[in-house]
């Protein structure tokens, strides 16, 4: 999100304009605003948020006018989360309730492809009762597992602009997804980090009791999903040609080592001619390709192959969101041939070099 464009931590000057005059004497101990823009009532409560000043929040929620109390009660709701105690009043505004409001449906959660080496976001959505909806948006990669985990609670309208700007973006490729499974893959994400000696996010600690179980299902939710057909092995080399796979490389620390081999033979004096030279290249990378088929990185690629058939099949609920490029896209079939490539790289009696999409991630360096 943008920054605010107003200084709140700074003291009073003469070319404060009334409003701004007024949030700054609130910070300080003074009485609630009234009829602050709606960008300063949100860096108002986004301040007294940081500060974790409950006791302001509390004021602005019970004496503040309809819109400072509703903006308010969201930011005790977030401190709440992480473990500030706060009790949440009522606006003075709002009639009484005798019966609680029936909450509205689930909003769907958000999952993007898998990019470069195996990083993913997701953002987990819970409704809210009066505030609008719990966002956790989540970072993950293959190999060091949960990185990053941030929790918002945007007004509906808000979301539904980020959820638009999200949905438009081609790199990520984000579609809808159950909030059941992407709850799985957060929590999976997190076990990935204990597992690589990690200390998750902290903001992951804190609301984690707060997500809902994170059950795994029986088997990978593709296998249900994408029709599985026979393809061959030309055919299959077509899956690193897919908008999802654009930005894939090989494990990031095989990459590595295999370019500083490639640069190394770019300018040695030890090669004849380029033909020489191309089929040192070809074999460098193919022995750096076995190595990496030997340690994890075959189960990880075949999970994210899994991962993007799943979500190819899912793309066309985007609806409006479509690149007019890609209407009249067999979706079905592209999933089809991911969880095909899937199953070839599983194939534990194949040798290396037949792993048609597994060889040529390696060899596109």
């Amino acid at each position: 999100m943008p920054a605010s464009p107003f200084d709140l931590d700074s003291p009073p000057r003469p070319d404060d304009g009334d409003a701004l005059r007024a949030a700054k004497a609130f910070l300080d101990g003074g009485a609630p605003p009234r009829d602050l823009p709606d960008a300063l009532a949100d860096a108002l409560v986004d301040a007294l948020v940081r500060r974790a000043a409950s006791d302001r929040l509390q004021l602005l929620a019970s004496q503040g006018d309809r819109t400072l109390a509703k903006r308010a009660r969201r930011g005790l709701h977030l401190l709440r989360t992480r473990g500030v105690k706060a009790e949440i009043p009522r606006s003075a505004s709002e009639r009484p309730r005798f019966a609680a409001a029936p909450t509205e449906a689930e909003p769907s959660s958000l999952l993007s492809a898998v990019v470069r080496d195996g990083e993913r976001f997701a953002w987990l959505l819970r409704p809210h009762e009066e505030a609008g909806v719990w966002v956790h948006q989540a970072r993950w990669s293959d190999v060091d597992g949960l990185m990053d985990f941030k929790t918002g609670l945007p007004t509906r309208r808000e979301w539904r602009v980020w959820e638009q700007d999200l949905m438009i973006d081609r790199e990520l490729a984000v579609t809808r997804a159950p909030a059941s499974i992407v709850r799985w893959l957060i929590e999976e994400a997190n076990q990935r980090a204990l597992d690589a000696g990690r200390v998750p996010p902290r903001e992951f600690a804190e609301t984690r009791h707060q997500l809902g179980p994170a059950t795994p299902p029986p088997h990978h939710p593709a296998l249900d999903r994408v029709e599985s057909r026979a393809f061959s092995d030309e055919e299959l080399a077509r899956v690193l040609d897919l908008p999802e796979t654009a930005t894939w490389i090989p494990d990031e620390e095989a990459a590595r080592a295999t370019y500083l081999e490639l640069e190394q033979l770019a300018v040695s004096q030890l090669v004849i001619d380029e033909r020489q030279r191309r089929e040192q290249a070809l074999e460098i990378v193919h022995r750096a390709y076995a190595r990496a088929l030997e340690g994890p990185w075959r189960a990880r690629l075949e999970r994210r192959l899994l991962d993007t058939a799943w979500l190819i099949a899912s793309l066309p609920e985007r609806g409006a969101h479509q690149a007019a490029s890609e209407r009249g896209r067999d979706y079905q079939r592209d999933a089809a041939l991911c969880l095909a490539a899937s199953k070839q790289v599983a194939e534990a009696s194949r040798a290396p070099l037949d792993l048609v999409v597994a060889r040529r991630l390696f060899e596109k360096m």
